[in-house]
């Protein structure tokens, strides 16, 4: 029983191609993870970008 419904859950199905609710769920978590950790490197590389390239008078 257990092994038929963890088939029937790894088969990729014609009608069930679209993306569940879940995976769209999972999918905007890492994004929004990845974001929050390359948000501080972004902001560096632009301060360090300002200050080398466009030096303050």
């Amino acid at each position: 029983m257990i092994s038929e419904a963890l088939m029937e859950t790894l088969s990729i199905k014609p009608r069930n191609a679209g993306m569940t609710g879940e995976q769209v769920g999972i999918l905007i978590a890492i994004l929004v993870l990845l974001a929050l950790f390359l948000a501080p490197a972004f902001i560096a590389a632009y301060g360090w970008i300002q200050d080398t390239f466009i030096p303050w008078p």
